[in-house]
């Protein structure tokens, strides 16, 4: 079966993350073809991992001088900051097609080892997989990964970037407790890279390694509906957002 390709960005971060759980609870409902979408945001924010606490991953004072909002995932994982420069990709996939995904870090390296060898393939790009997550280019995170899951449908969204604000970055985050061992205590600017490709290649590198077979779609009403409304009970709440 091939897979639904999504290729939109909402003018509102709380519209994009909202989507991504949206789409989560609709493939839940159904079996229908496994979802990429691929989205990337015009305006910064900070994305915290759904368990993580606010004062101790943002400098709110900060973010707040610069107009950043910090919003909450479905997910779990780090705190990001968001915003152009960063492309996203979110799967949704039925877990009874693809059952080498049920095992948490399984997952992880098969998703990203695919990602990894388009990367190789197709611009000689040598890349590691590093901490349970992370994919590294010259030693350097450039992509953070996280997964939402159940029984019947698993939802795995990364990051890939191409251009970053390290000025902004050390700013309004927090350098986190928890921390993979290959970061060695760094700084975001030592530890954080980019990869050298442009929008587009990233874009296309996403679509080769999970849609070559995959066929363009858009939101239909429905999901708009839901999307938003979801926005309205959830995203743009602070009950949710800075509910640690």
């Amino acid at each position: 079966m091939s897979i639904r390709i999504i290729t939109h960005t909402f003018s509102l971060p709380e519209e994009n993350l909202s989507a991504e759980e949206f789409l989560f609870y609709q493939k839940n409902q159904c079996n229908d073809e496994d979802i990429l979408r691929v989205w990337e945001s015009e305006v910064y924010f900070i994305v915290l991992g759904s368990s993580q606490y606010v004062n101790e991953e943002v400098f709110l004072d900060r973010c707040k001088s610069h107009g950043i909002k910090i919003l909450r995932r479905c997910s779990a994982g780090g705190a990001v900051l968001q915003g152009p420069g960063c492309i996203n990709f979110s799967l949704f996939l039925n877990l009874d097609r693809h059952p080498q995904l049920r095992n948490i870090r399984d997952s992880y390296h098969f998703l990203l080892s695919k990602l990894s060898a388009t990367l190789y393939k197709e611009w000689g790009l040598e890349t590691t997989i590093d901490g349970i997550s992370d994919l590294c280019y010259m030693g350097k995170k450039t992509s953070g990964n996280a997964q939402r899951r159940n029984s019947k449908v698993l939802l795995h969204h990364g990051t890939l970037l191409y251009r970053l604000d390290y000025e902004l970055l050390e700013d309004v985050l927090k350098i986190p407790k928890i921390q993979p061992e290959y970061r060695a205590g760094r700084t975001h600017k030592d530890f954080v890279g980019t990869l050298p490709l442009s929008k587009e290649e990233i874009t296309n590198c996403v679509l080769k390694t999970f849609a070559s077979d995959g066929f363009s779609s858009t939101f239909n009403d429905i999901e708009i509906t839901g999307i938003q409304q979801l926005v309205e009970d959830k995203y743009s709440k602070d009950e949710w957002n800075f509910k640690r």
